[in-house]
């Protein structure tokens, strides 16, 4: 049952991709819509997602097929059942269409498509010389029962259900002919007939058995693709998800943090903000490489680092391990300028059970909810607590920290946090990129 109804819908996709009312969207989602809605999905923030796809034009194909097959379901499934199903019959399958085709539909599915094609000529046909008034509600309503409620044609073909359904209504009406109880086809007839410049008085028998043929082929297909139309809009959510899971593969892989190491913590020799030096002598000198915490059964990962840096000039260690400029007796200045610096980053575990613990966006959000943080974006907040300053910021999976302390000189400030967090940052941005895996699909 799900191969039929994605083949279905796959066909009425064809017919949508023409329609005015939705005129450009066979051209595809846009690239940064792609970002947006896989951002969206996997949690991930866009710019991380825009360098990731930007790095692997192949995902970006894939997912960008993907996001144009969801948009293009949830416009399908939300149109009206008189003009857009006009519109939808009488559509042209544009050449953009035919690009999405061939690279997202499996063989059987573009053949099935070129059926529909070929049957869609008829329906032209039709609209190029007559109007087309509005779905008569008790054709339609006896065509949907003779369909039985299926969309393949175990119960009923369409062609089968049309014919039913002038049966039903012929014997309703008293054995009164059909075409005289539905008074638009006679209309419509005649309008058909006038414009061929055929005289009605003339029209043989055969001839007329050939055109009212072709007007019953056009609203069997019309009422077939309302009728389709109508059942798959109660199944719209698991045919987008159906879309969904056929990239889940580079999903999987977008959405999956590489471990933390050493490499993604700051370099104190080389990474710290103008005016600012690595402290690696001395007594207040405090150095801790970067190490995984002994987090036992958290669902999380968790590494911290620490170190000294100052912007004093001209100081040395004397013998006690003091830092001090040159001098003696009360002329000797030991008023060494220095900051205590603490960085942490953090990631779920891939095991986590999800239901446990908290994505690490939630734990910002908390942070700034109840822990007294400012939020400075989406992804960023900082506090100033006990003269510690504490700047959070997200980036995709991991939550980073930097967190500092001035024992002597100028205070910790938002402003030299920053520049240590955007390298921190722009490290696990290209560890989230770099650590990729090509895809397999």
């Amino acid at each position: 049952m799900g191969a039929r109804v994605v083949i279905l819908t796959l066909a009425l996709l064809i017919f949508w991709a023409g329609s005015p009312q939705f005129a450009g969207a066979q051209e595809g989602a846009s690239r940064q819509e792609v970002i947006n809605e896989v951002s969206r999905v996997t949690g991930l923030s866009s710019d991380i997602v825009a360098q990731t796809l930007g790095d692997n034009p192949a995902w970006m194909q894939k997912l960008g097929s993907a996001v144009t097959a969801a948009q293009l379901i949830d416009k399908l499934l939300q149109g009206k059942d008189s003009e857009v199903v006009v519109d939808l019959v009488t559509g042209t399958a544009t050449g953009a269409a035919d690009t999405f085709v061939s690279k997202a539909l499996p063989p059987p599915v573009a053949a099935f498509i070129a059926a529909v094609k070929t049957y869609k000529a008829s329906l032209e046909l039709i609209r190029d010389y007559a109007f087309v008034p509005a779905l008569n509600a008790a054709v339609y309503g006896e065509y949907k029962r003779a369909r039985g409620g299926r969309l393949d044609h175990s119960y009923a073909s369409p062609d089968e259900a049309f014919e039913q359904a002038i049966f039903n209504l012929q014997r309703a009406s008293g054995g009164l002919s059909f075409k005289g109880y539905w008074p638009q086809y006679d209309a419509q007839y005649q309008t058909f007939l006038k414009a061929k410049d055929y005289n009605p008085d003339l029209v043989g028998k055969r001839l007329e058995k050939h055109l009212k043929g072709k007007l019953d082929e056009f609203w069997t297909g019309r009422m077939e693709v309302a009728y389709q139309q109508e059942i798959l809009a109660g199944q719209k959510q698991s045919l987008i998800d159906a879309v969904w899971a056929n990239v889940q593969g580079i999903l999987d892989q977008l959405a999956t943090p590489a471990k933390i190491n050493a490499s993604l913590f700051l370099d104190p020799a080389s990474d710290l903000p103008a005016g600012w030096w690595w402290v690696q002598d001395g007594t207040e000198a405090f150095t801790e490489t970067p190490v995984a915490n002994q987090t036992g059964g958290s669902p999380y990962d968790i590494w911290r680092q620490s170190f000294t840096m100052s912007t004093g000039k001209g100081f040395s260690v004397d013998k006690n391990g003091s830092w001090c400029r040159p001098g003696s007796g009360a002329t000797r200045d030991c008023n060494f300028p220095y900051m205590n610096v603490r960085v942490f980053i953090m990631v779920a575990k891939p095991e986590r059970d999800a239901g446990y613990s908290a994505s690490v966006q939630d734990i910002l959000d908390y942070d700034v909810s109840n822990n007294g943080y400012t939020s400075l974006s989406t992804e960023a907040a900082w506090r100033m607590a006990n003269d510690t300053l504490d700047l959070e910021f997200v980036v995709g999976k991991y939550l980073g920290k930097v967190s500092m302390r001035a024992p002597k000189g100028p205070q910790a400030s938002i402003k030299i946090a920053r520049p240590l967090a955007r390298m921190i940052a722009q490290k696990l941005k290209r560890q989230t990129v770099g650590a990729r895996p090509q895809s397999r699909n």
